[in-house]
């Protein structure tokens, strides 16, 4: 899946940071930084 198509479908995204911060805690971090930026 590409960048445009996933910039339609951003609020599906969130359920894999939270899954994420249970394996990968400091990633996850720098996910929703991301997307808090806006990047």
């Amino acid at each position: 899946m590409d960048n445009y198509h996933r910039q339609n479908i951003g609020d599906e995204d969130y359920p894999k940071v939270i899954i994420d911060k249970k394996k990968y805690p400091e990633s996850a971090l720098h996910m929703e930084e991301a997307i808090a930026n806006g990047c």
